[in-house]
């Protein structure tokens, strides 16, 4: 058995030449931040979907060597903005960590 499919009388139909697949604005931030003896790590992601769009990732991570210590810091800031007709959506992250590391302590005096 053979089944036919007709299309007829579709003159009411018409073509679409522009489309926009987002009704409403996406916006989406994360950071991660990690230190440790020696290193740091900082991640910052900013993702923003929509008619108007804004995104700012920044990061910074630092390990300093002193004589006695080492200072690990990382720093992570995001933010996104998005907008599309009357909807908006907005979102930040901020992380930060410091890691303060010891490596002898025959070089401090105490006195009382």
């Amino acid at each position: 058995m053979k089944s036919h499919l007709i299309i007829a009388d579709l003159s009411y139909i018409q073509h679409i030449t522009e489309s926009n697949d987002v009704i409403g604005g996406n916006a989406v931030a994360a950071t991660i931040t990690e230190v440790g003896s020696g290193y740091a790590l900082a991640l910052a992601l900013a993702d923003a979907k929509g008619l108007e769009t804004k995104t700012d990732a920044r990061t910074l991570a630092r390990v300093k060597y002193y004589e006695n210590f080492t200072v690990s810091l990382a720093d992570a800031r995001a933010t996104a903005f998005a907008r599309t007709r009357n909807k908006t959506s907005r979102a930040s992250s901020l992380s930060t960590s410091t890691s303060l590391d010891f490596t002898s302590f025959s070089s401090f005096t105490t006195s009382l």
